[in-house]
């Protein structure tokens, strides 16, 4: 279980990163959003399967943009707050 807090403590630190730099970029292409979106919703599906919950209904491919990242980002550490509890 230690090894998996690590794990997701290092992925937390660089989605922030991530997440950082592209709200500082004024481009407004939708695409980096969307790849972001899409590395989000790969780990709450990663998050899901630990917890033993079905994630075939997730989606892994979505429209996003800065707010929905930033929600999914708040999802997943919820997620994984409540999975490191068991």
């Amino acid at each position: 279980m230690k090894t998996i807090q690590k794990m997701y403590e290092h992925l937390d630190w660089a989605n922030q990163r991530i997440f950082k730099t592209l709200q500082s970029i004024e481009d407004e292409n939708q695409e980096i959003w969307r790849l972001l979106s899409h590395i989000l919703h790969a780990e709450k599906i990663w998050i899901t399967r630990l917890r033993g919950v079905d994630s075939s209904q997730l989606p892994i491919w979505s429209e996003s943009d800065l707010e929905i990242c930033a929600e999914l980002m708040k999802q997943n550490e919820s997620f994984f707050y409540e999975f490191g509890k068991y």
